[in-house]
């Protein structure tokens, strides 16, 4: 299954969510600022080789050839004043049931082509003790046969597993796309609900104010609208199904 944390990189385009002016509100917090290290007196510099500072002489120096000034920019429209919210993404995903429960099945079926896996490992050490004590009764060609089918269940019962876990990855992905595309629209709404116009992660933020989080509020609207998601069934061709569960086009 994929990393815990969903590829939502998308939610970055949350930043703007209002396009109307907002007045922004006082709260009387005061945003704390980190003191930073003094700074290091810089180390001198290491004096250049004389062969370095041959080369170094010998290089042409080249002036650039005249470039536009470039152009007065008229005046523009001020911004909205920011209005700004907190989401904290891990949070929510961890206290989605909809991700919970892909992430419960996608260990099972993980699971059981391990089981399989090794059973068919099993198989396989089985099948070369059984061709090597039988060694001293078969001939060259016939031992080199054996071994050849051997070698070919071998090579597609790898082929089958690779293609097995391939499908399960795949029907995670297509589970973990369903949570990101509701979660992407619910920040949004709830954002705008509270005028707020820039949400950031709340890993960026080093300090913030309880009434700036809307984590619990999204990830209360998640479950509400999207308790559970569609999974392909194990082994089941993920294109062909999201094509038969895919959303007709807009205004159809």
């Amino acid at each position: 299954m994929r990393n815990t944390s969903l590829k939502l990189a998308a939610i970055a385009a949350l930043s703007i969510v209002a396009a109307a002016a907002i007045a922004q509100t006082s709260s009387g917090t005061k945003w704390f600022v980190p003191k930073t290290a003094a700074t290091p007196a810089a180390a001198p510099a290491p004096v250049a080789a004389p062969a370095q500072q041959q080369a170094a002489a010998e290089t042409t120096q080249v002036g650039l050839p005249p470039l536009p000034a470039p152009p007065q920019v008229a005046p523009g429209a001020s911004p909205p004043a920011a209005v700004i919210g907190v989401f904290d993404l891990n949070g929510v995903i961890r206290s989605s049931t909809a991700y919970l429960a892909v992430q419960n099945e996608m260990r099972t079926r993980e699971a059981r082509l391990n089981a399989d896996a090794q059973k068919a490992q099993t198989e396989w050490a089985e099948l070369k003790q059984n061709l090597v004590d039988q060694q001293k009764t078969l001939t060259a060609d016939q031992f080199a046969a054996r071994n050849a089918q051997i070698t070919d269940r071998i090579a597609k019962d790898e082929a089958n597993f690779k293609a097995r876990d391939k499908r399960i990855q795949d029907a995670a992905t297509y589970a973990d796309d369903q949570i990101e595309q509701e979660l992407n629209t619910i920040v949004g709404q709830v954002a705008q609900s509270h005028g707020m116009n820039i949400v950031l992660f709340q890993t960026a933020v080093v300090l913030n104010v309880r009434e700036f989080d809307i984590s619990a509020q999204v990830a209360q609207e998640l479950n509400q609208v999207l308790p559970s998601v569609l999974v392909p069934p194990d082994g089941a061709d993920v294109t062909a199904f999201a094509r038969a569960h895919e959303a007709p086009p807009a205004g159809k």
